[in-house]
Parts: C-alpha cells; sequence; structure tokens
C-alpha cells in the first residue's frame, strides 16, 4: 500500500506542475497577444513635417489629438500639425506561438522617435516685418505721419501709371536773353492720348508766354479734348466729341469753349500714319474784355488731323479746324497747328520741332487784329 500511495503522490505532484506551467503559459501567450494587437496597429498620423506615427485615436481635445502608441503611450499631438489620419495599409498578423512570441518593448523605450521632434516644431515662425521698434512707437505723430507717407506715395504711384499711359508727347522749348535787349519767349505743349485704334481718347494741353523789355508780347493757353467711337466694322467711320477752349491775353479774349459732335471718317489710322476728318454742327461761347463782350453762336464744325511721314526721320502733324457761323456768315474762326518734327535719335525718343500756330477770328475785339502766327523751336520727347 505504501508503494502504490507513492507512485499516486508522484503523480499527482506531476499533474499538478503541468497544471502550473500550462497556466504560466497561458498567461505568457495571453500578454503575447496583447503585445501583438499592439503591434499591430489599424491607424497610421502623418503630419505636416511628412513625418508617420503609428497607433490609434482616442480623442480630440481642446485643439490637440489624443494618439496612443504602440507601446501604450499617449501623446498630445497639436491639430496644425496634423495632415491626415489613413488606415493601416498592413493587414493584421495573426499571434505568434508562445515559444515564439517576442517579448513586449518597456514602457518607458518609444518606438516612434517622432513625438521628441513634434514637441520641439515651434506651431509659427513669427514674422520679422510684422515687428516694431519700440521706440518709434513713442515718437509723437508717428502714426498720422506714417499713414500720410503711405497715402502720399500710393498717390505718387496711381499719378505715375496714369501719366504713363496717358503721356504721348511732352514739348518745351524757350528763349530768355538779358542785356542790350530783354526778351524771355516760353513753348510749351503736353499732348495725351489713351485707347485703341478703334476708340482714340486724346487731350491737348498748350501754352506761349513771351515778354519783351518788361512788356509782355504772348501770354495765350489752350485745352482741347476729343473721343471718337468707331461706327462700322472696318473701323472707317466715326463718331467724335470734342471740346475746346481757349485763352489770349493780347487778344483780349478770357475765354473762348466750343463743344462739337458728329461723324467722321479714318482715310489712314495707323501708326505713323494718320488721316481723319470730322464734321458736325457746334456752339461757341466768348468772353472779351476792354471793352467787355459775350458772344454765343451755334456754328458747323469741320476738322481736319493729319500725321505723316516725310523721309526716314522726319514728319510733319497738323491739326485744322473751321468753325463758321450757322446765324453770322461773315463770322468765321480759323485754328491751325502745325508742326515739322525731326528725330534726334534711333529710338525715337528726342525729336526737334519746328511748330506754326495760327488763329484767325473774322470778329475779334475792337482794337484787336483778326489774325495771330505764333512760331516755335522746341525740343520733344515721346513716350509713343
Amino acid at each position: 500500500m505504501s508503494r502504490r500511495a507513492s507512485v499516486q503522490r508522484r503523480s499527482l505532484n506531476w499533474v499538478s506542475q503541468c497544471a502550473r506551467w500550462g497556466i504560466v503559459l497561458c498567461a505568457v501567450g495571453s500578454s503575447d497577444i496583447f503585445a501583438a494587437s499592439l503591434e499591430a496597429p489599424k491607424e497610421v498620423l502623418i503630419l505636416e513635417s511628412g513625418d508617420r506615427l503609428t497607433g490609434r485615436s482616442l480623442s480630440i481635445d481642446n485643439g490637440y489629438l489624443r494618439w496612443q502608441l504602440r507601446t501604450g503611450e499617449e501623446l498630445m499631438v497639436p491639430l496644425q500639425w496634423i495632415k491626415h489620419v489613413d488606415r493601416d495599409p498592413q493587414p493584421e498578423l495573426p499571434p505568434a506561438p508562445m515559444a515564439a512570441a517576442p517579448p513586449v518593448p518597456p514602457a518607458n523605450l518609444p518606438a516612434d522617435p517622432a513625438p521628441t521632434v513634434m514637441e520641439t516644431r515651434p506651431l509659427s515662425e513669427p514674422s520679422s516685418a510684422a515687428a516694431e521698434i519700440p521706440w518709434i512707437a513713442a515718437v509723437p505723430f508717428y502714426t498720422a505721419a506714417h499713414q500720410g507717407y503711405l497715402a502720399a506715395s500710393e498717390g505718387y504711384t496711381v499719378f505715375n501709371d496714369l501719366a504713363s499711359t496717358w503721356t504721348r508727347r511732352i514739348n518745351f522749348g524757350g528763349q530768355f536773353i538779358d542785356g542790350n535787349a530783354q526778351n524771355d519767349v516760353l513753348n510749351t505743349q503736353i499732348e495725351f492720348e489713351n485707347g485703341t485704334p478703334k476708340q482714340a481718347r486724346q487731350l491737348d494741353v498748350s501754352g506761349q508766354w513771351a515778354r519783351s523789355n518788361n512788356r509782355q508780347t504772348a501770354n495765350k493757353w489752350t485745352a482741347n479734348g476729343n473721343f471718337d467711337w468707331p461706327l462700322d466694322l472696318e473701323d472707317k467711320w466715326i463718331m467724335f466729341f470734342s471740346n475746346k477752349n481757349e485763352y489770349d491775353a493780347r487778344a483780349n479774349l478770357d475765354y473762348r469753349g466750343t463743344i462739337s459732335t458728329g461723324i467722321g471718317y479714318r482715310f489712314f489710322n495707323e501708326g505713323k500714319k494718320r488721316l481723319i476728318s470730322r464734321f458736325g454742327p457746334a456752339y461757341t461761347i466768348e468772353f472779351f474784355r476792354d471793352p467787355y463782350d459775350h458772344r454765343e453762336s451755334p456754328d458747323l464744325f469741320g476738322e481736319l488731323e493729319i500725321r505723316w511721314p516725310l523721309r526716314k526721320g522726319t514728319s510733319v502733324e497738323q491739326k485744322m479746324r473751321v468753325q463758321p457761323s450757322i446765324l453770322d456768315f461773315e463770322l468765321v474762326r480759323v485754328f491751325s497747328t502745325t508742326g515739322f518734327l525731326v528725330d534726334l535719335d534711333d529710338k525715337d525718343r528726342w525729336k526737334l520741332r519746328l511748330g506754326l500756330n495760327y488763329t484767325y477770328n473774322s470778329q475779334p475785339n475792337p482794337g484787336r487784329l483778326p489774325s495771330d502766327y505764333i512760331s516755335s523751336v522746341s525740343l520733344v520727347y515721346t513716350r509713343k
């Protein structure tokens, strides 16, 4: 009996040891399965910097994404760092065998070094342009003066762009003599032109001023505007509107203004060749002095505009208009501006201009002559 009891006791001990090792192996297997489930994540976090973190998202709190790594650690990742979150394209691996299961990595050893990079990355770089020197803010009236400077700079830029777009030509000439004879002469003319070959907008401003032995011999200024619109597909027939304004101190003319509209025909309308005629009704108003006179008259308006090259480096330009009164056939006004231009450079920028302006008024102010001639020599700068 004792021998049988001894055999049974040894059998029971062996069974109990097997059961004990089975429990241990089951525990190890369960931990290996948990580790394997963490090592096979279902999400990939892709950052703006290009870094990738594997794990799973838990929640979003106060602008941060709560992210769990494969090791079980949790990170708080700012949302502005995140580009997007994708599913892990790798399939889940089955649990490894109990004997070959790798040990679970320690909790204090992160598997992905990217969190350290994210923690040191600045949220945004400060702009150096936004930095303000402290002492400037304390300068009296600095803000108002700075705003005024910015407004003036912007206004100058707009004016410069507008002038560059509109300005076609600038004429300037003069003569100043002092000694046995005292003569001062100044001639200037600025031509503005903008538009397309089909639609033209022109504005001419000119002036002549002269003095001889302290006696004024010329003081005349004009400002003329003209607008053309095509009426047919060939751009030959046009409709026009013009406004002429004049002041002439030597003719005792305080103001003469004429508005007109009608139709015209473009015989030539090219870059250096222009032959355009305009015809229509007009209305003229005049104010004279010494003695005072005020005159208004409906007129007929006829104008011829010519730009024509004569030979290489030489061209002629002329504008002539005739305005006979409809109510008084003896009242006729004629205005003519002629210029011969000679190129001074190869780029067609600088020219020498010989000009002649002629004005005729059949009924001038008492004591004045009907005709005026003004000749000039000027240097011309052409923009287009």
